[in-house]
């Protein structure tokens, strides 16, 4: 993650993984949301400014996520 995405969306990452440690997933570490936005979320969604992407970096839900991380162990598996 470069320096300016580090600070635009590192605040916005802790609390989203702070979320969903609260919900009982303390093993979800902002490392894998940034991937999760990075290769999933934001190409689909093609959102292509910053402020979509922090948008749609706070509404990602525990179920998204670990439907995507299924799909991911399913595609490296084959």
């Amino acid at each position: 993650m470069r320096l300016t995405d580090r600070w635009y969306f590192g605040g916005v990452l802790k609390r989203k993984a702070i979320e969903f440690h609260k919900s009982g997933y303390p093993q979800v570490t902002t490392e894998e949301l940034w991937v999760y936005c990075q290769e999933y979320i934001w190409p689909k969604r093609q959102a292509l400014t910053h402020k979509t992407q922090k948008r749609l970096l706070a509404l990602i839900t525990p179920h998204d996520f670990f439907d995507y991380q299924q799909i991911k162990i399913r595609t490296h598996q084959n």
